[in-house]
């Protein structure tokens, strides 16, 4: 029994010794790819650094020198007549803003945007095929109701509030006194629902303008009109949101 379990030890312990030495040569080749790896890189790096060939040299700048001469343009500037010069209304102590604005926002103009309101309107609810309670209730728009609108507008202008519906609030914090004095909150927003300018089936291709272009028609008309400029302007610069595109 002795002499079979040395030669076993034996054994076993010559097969350690085999897998210590595979695993040695082995660990050998690992450390051979590396070193090559490491050469190879050192070499494509020395490659790298070595200059190539200079680029071809640019060519020589020339000097230009402007003479200027006093007095070589002649130009003839035709004179300015400036006696219509100035705002054609006549102003006083007792024109007041309503004055002023329907100068400047004439009777057309008004007529235009209450056919604008009402065509949207009437095409809008007509294909609807579901109906909230406000276009159950729609009536057709008049023009002192859009006097009503503008000067609403107009307002929220100067007051801002973060939405609409806080000038019909009753949080004292957020309410408005006087707007809701003007038009209720259910008639303002219908309004602006279906505020329209222009009929959709009647617009230029290829013009910018084309959903407002009666009402700038309008408008250009009426400021030529009512001031005529003097020789010399100041026009300032002005920014305005715009999202779109520009072409």
């Amino acid at each position: 029994m002795s002499r079979r379990t040395g030669r076993a030890v034996v054994e076993s312990s010559s097969e350690e010794s085999e897998e210590s030495s595979s695993e040695e040569e082995v660990d050998n080749d690992i450390m051979e790819e590396i070193n090559d790896m490491g050469e190879n890189q050192r070499t494509l790096r020395h490659n790298d650094d070595t200059p190539g060939p200079s680029p071809p040299s640019p060519n020589p700048v020339t000097q230009v020198s402007w003479n200027w001469i006093a007095g070589g343009d002649n130009v003839n500037l035709e004179p300015f007549d400036d006696s219509q010069s100035g705002w054609q209304l006549e102003f006083d102590a007792s024109t007041t803003e309503f004055d002023f604005f329907q100068a400047t926002f004439p009777a057309n103009a008004i007529e235009l945007i209450t056919s604008g309101f009402n065509n949207f309107a009437d095409a809008t609810i007509s294909s609807s095929n579901s109906l909230s309670r406000r276009q159950r209730k729609w009536c057709p728009v008049q023009s002192r109701e859009i006097i009503r609108y503008l000067s609403i507008r107009i307002l929220m202008g100067i007051d801002r509030k973060p939405e609409y519906a806080h000038y019909w609030s009753k949080d004292p914090l957020l309410k408005s006194l006087v707007i809701p004095q003007i038009m209720t909150s259910d008639r303002f927003f219908e309004m602006h629902r279906y505020l329209h300018f222009s009929e959709n089936n009647a617009q230029q291709p290829g013009d910018q303008l084309q959903k407002i272009r009666a009402l700038w028609n309008i408008f250009m008309k009426t400021f030529s009109e009512i001031l005529i400029p003097y020789k010399n302007m100041s026009i300032d610069e002005s920014l305005i949101k715009f999202k779109g595109r520009l072409s």
